[in-house]
């Protein structure tokens, strides 16, 4: 078994591939605008100037925004935590949340929950489901927050009247490198909402 990786150094690389993106996002932008608005005779200073600025801009940024989300993504260690005492203790801060469980209920009846989990949470839509794949769909609405998230329950193979369903959350946009907890609190609403359809289910 792998030995866990110490939650200081997640957070050392959280924050440094933070810091390398929104630096040189800051530097490019910051770069090219001073390049295209400079005179003509001091171009390529304004364009370093502009660079040197945006990439101290980006780590400011980065290191701000890195709290934020270690702090939600502790928050989401400790809620599982709560919830089932033999789960990871990891933290992990990464936009993309997976978890696997096992429902005791046909696969075929949870092919067709994915209208009524739509319904039941709040701003979601229902994309597809593919009854083939074993498959569901979902999306979230854009806000204020974001620009929303896929979710996808991914079925496995019905066994004793119990069925493995895998749920992943990430952004719908390619690139999203922060999401204050909304991918992990995501799942984790899956998971409560196939918990409560079980109990439903058996009484």
């Amino acid at each position: 078994m792998s030995t866990p990786v110490p939650d200081r150094l997640v957070r050392l690389q959280m924050h440094l591939n933070l810091a390398v993106q929104y630096a040189l996002l800051f530097g490019v932008v910051l770069g090219l605008s001073q390049f295209l608005f400079a005179s003509s005779t001091d171009r390529i200073g304004a364009l370093r100037g502009g660079f040197e600025g945006g990439l101290l801009a980006g780590v400011v940024v980065s290191v701000i925004l890195g709290i934020r989300q270690w702090r939600a993504a502790v928050t989401a260690r400790d809620r599982r935590l709560a919830a089932d005492p033999n789960a990871s203790a990891t933290v992990n801060p990464s936009v993309r949340v997976e978890q696997t469980l096992r429902v005791p209920l046909p696969r075929a009846e949870l092919l067709r929950c994915g209208e009524d989990l739509a319904r039941a949470m709040d701003r979601w839509r229902l994309r597809t489901v593919d009854e083939a794949a074993g498959k569901i769909l979902l999306s979230t609405s854009a806000g204020m927050g974001g620009w929303g998230e896929r979710i996808v329950l991914a079925l496995g193979a019905e066994e004793d009247g119990r069925t493995p369903v895998t749920i992943t959350s990430k952004p719908a946009v390619w690139g999203t490198s922060v999401d204050f907890g909304r991918n992990a609190r995501n799942v984790e609403h899956v998971v409560t909402w196939l918990d409560n359809a079980a109990a439903a289910g058996r009484s």
